[in-house]
């Protein structure tokens, strides 16, 4: 038969209120990591986004906190416990992550119009809607919104896709480990002090 014997544990292990600490190394460890993938992605995204509307509504967040951004109405929802998000709820983001294809309807066009023309004039230089503006720089710029509208790439679904995630991704895992690592190391040394 069997014998068995309790086990002590004495020191800051055994005075430890564990699932409180993990709670707070977990939560602790992915705060960090959604703060370095947002630095990534946002600098993934940076060189394709004209305004930067985009690159600046990218954020993180954890069912405890999040990161700060210009506009909290792109602010993503909330993950359940021990999850972590990073992204943003910002409408254009959806069409940054997945592309255009052709537009079948006029939802959003005065905006799509303003961007474009605001762009045309930043890279090319006159306004297409000027009356000054040479008919060859009004054909240029109607030329570029409707190769963005119908073009090969918009009939196949290819417009625009350069999902900022994926690259993004390799990179997450090595990240927590590392801020778990750290974030243990922390954990245990203010249990130490916490215990003694």
């Amino acid at each position: 038969m069997a014998k068995y014997k309790n086990v002590v544990i004495k020191g800051p292990i055994g005075k430890a209120d564990f699932p409180k600490e993990m709670s707070i190394y977990i939560e602790g460890a992915l705060q960090q990591t959604g703060k370095e993938a947002r630095v990534l992605m946002r600098d993934e995204t940076a060189p394709y986004d004209f305004t930067k509307t985009l690159t600046e509504s990218v954020t993180w967040r954890t069912a405890k906190n999040y990161g700060k951004i210009k506009n909290n109405e792109h602010l993503i929802d909330a993950p359940p416990m021990n999850t972590l998000y990073v992204g943003s709820a910002a409408p254009h983001a959806w069409w940054r992550e997945y592309g255009a294809s052709r537009h079948m309807t006029s939802d959003r066009s005065a905006e799509f119009m303003e961007n474009i023309r605001a762009w045309f004039i930043a890279k090319i230089g006159p306004d297409p809607r000027a009356a000054s503006t040479p008919k060859s720089f009004k054909r240029y710029f109607w030329s570029i919104v409707y190769n963005i509208r119908h073009g090969a790439d918009a009939a196949s679904g290819r417009q625009g896709r350069q999902p900022f995630t994926p690259p993004v991704q390799l990179a997450i895992g090595g990240i927590f480990a590392q801020a778990a690592q750290d974030g243990l190391t922390k954990m245990w040394n203010t249990l130490v002090r916490r215990y003694k």
